[in-house]
């Protein structure tokens, strides 16, 4: 037996809002040029989504320094590969959560036989005392759970299950 359980929540007023600007593959949804103090300690929130073929083939090898990003596969497998030396598939319902830090080159490509790519990646400030650590990259795949939900852990425990992602003690 399920019970609910009503929150009271105040309504709060629409701060902002945008479509977003797009470039390729890549949605920027919010940035800190949106929002700015409301943001922290977030930097961007990237929609991607492309079909596998013509022009889109995923993302070449780039750089990321003195952030983190969280990024989440709603469809289609993504080969990756770092600097870090972490390589591999992350499968659709998948988290990859990467520190940047003092810098890392990364790439994502679709995997064989997958038609289509959407995804979002949230990008995260790191506080001044891990700008400059070495990076690290961690991926979590989708577990089922009742029914036909999916779900990955990307922070603390859930049924059983630990994410990979683990605070740095202070």
């Amino acid at each position: 037996m399920t019970t609910a359980t009503a929150v009271a929540t105040e309504a709060r007023a629409i701060v902002y809002r945008t479509r977003g600007s797009q470039h390729g593959p890549i949605t920027r949804l919010m940035s800190p040029g949106d929002l700015g103090e409301f943001l922290k300690p977030f930097v961007f929130l990237d929609l991607f989504g492309f079909d596998v073929g013509g022009s889109h083939k995923g993302f070449g090898m780039h750089p990321h320094s003195g952030i983190a990003t969280l990024s989440w596969l709603s469809e289609g497998d993504i080969r990756y590969e770092d600097t870090t030396g972490e390589q591999g598939v992350l499968p659709a319902g998948g988290v990859e959560w990467m520190r940047a830090g003092n810098g890392v080159w990364h790439t994502g490509a679709p995997a064989p036989g997958v038609k289509r790519v959407q995804g979002f990646q949230l990008w995260v400030a790191l506080p001044a005392s891990e700008e400059n650590a070495p990076p690290r990259a961690s991926t979590s795949r989708p577990r089922r759970c009742s029914g036909k939900a999916r779900r990955a852990c990307c922070s603390g425990a859930t049924a059983r299950r630990r994410a990979p992602f683990r605070r740095r003690p202070r």
